[in-house]
């Protein structure tokens, strides 16, 4: 217990390390995707690395109207992008309260999923 309590103290000073240094590139970023663009830079050849621009495009439902875009998406041959799901936190969530407030869940949406427990192993800071 004594080795498992040490490494998730190390874990979680990682962890944080990492987001300190995540939160500095992400200051640091916008600063030299413009110096690029400026200085009409495709890549830069530093301390034995190369950094360069990947350009990366990501679409999402506009004003985050999902329906709409699923709609047209089905209405131009592209049903197979689209998708029926649960969110399992979501789902997982209303699970939870209904357990802890003892409302039932009704039959039709139980026979439907799959319920686990799952016990883990937590460590705090003591005291």
């Amino acid at each position: 217990m004594r080795q498992y309590i040490a490494l998730t103290s190390e874990k979680r000073e990682i962890e944080s390390r990492l987001r300190a240094v995540q939160d500095e590139l992400n200051i640091l970023e916008p600063a030299i995707t413009d110096a690029y663009a400026e200085e009409g830079l495709q890549s830069l050849h530093l301390d034995g690395y190369t950094a360069y621009l990947q350009q990366e495009l990501w679409a999402s439902p506009l004003d985050g109207d999902y329906d709409r875009l699923c709609d047209e998406l089905i209405g131009n041959g592209l049903a197979d992008m689209v998708q029926r799901r649960t969110n399992t936190n979501t789902l997982s969530a209303w699970v939870r309260e209904h357990r802890r407030e003892g409302i039932p869940i009704p039959e039709g949406i139980l026979s439907t999923m799959t319920i686990t427990e799952r016990y883990r192993v937590r460590v705090r800071r003591a005291s």
